[in-house]
């Protein structure tokens, strides 16, 4: 990998998170993060979200099931809740981009 896309990857990683938390309870398709990672012009490869959705999974934030065609579907788990909502008991890990919680704020 490259440093750049190295330098991305807890971006990408939250904008995953963002997804996951916005689409609910009934989960997503990879192929809907693929689309959408895309659209913000993140400069990484099918494979490479791939990746980040598995490193998602060993940290507890979401679930994977692999479909019979070979492709994945993520649901997100009470543990990405936790974090989208900035619960104060769940801190975030140095490798997804948070960003502070009043950055929204005018």
């Amino acid at each position: 990998m490259t440093n750049r896309v190295n330098m991305i990857l807890p971006d990408v990683r939250w904008a995953i998170c963002a997804l996951l938390y916005q689409w609910g309870e009934s989960g997503c398709h990879e192929s809907s993060i693929q689309k959408v990672c895309q659209k913000m012009k993140y400069e990484i490869s099918f494979a490479q979200i791939k990746e980040q959705i598995f490193y998602l999974k060993s940290n507890g934030y979401c679930t994977v099931e692999k479909l019979l065609n070979g492709s994945l579907y993520i649901m997100r788990t009470a543990t990405l809740i936790d974090l989208y909502e900035y619960r104060e008991d769940h801190k975030c890990p140095d490798g997804i981009n948070r960003p502070p919680q009043d950055w929204f704020k005018l």
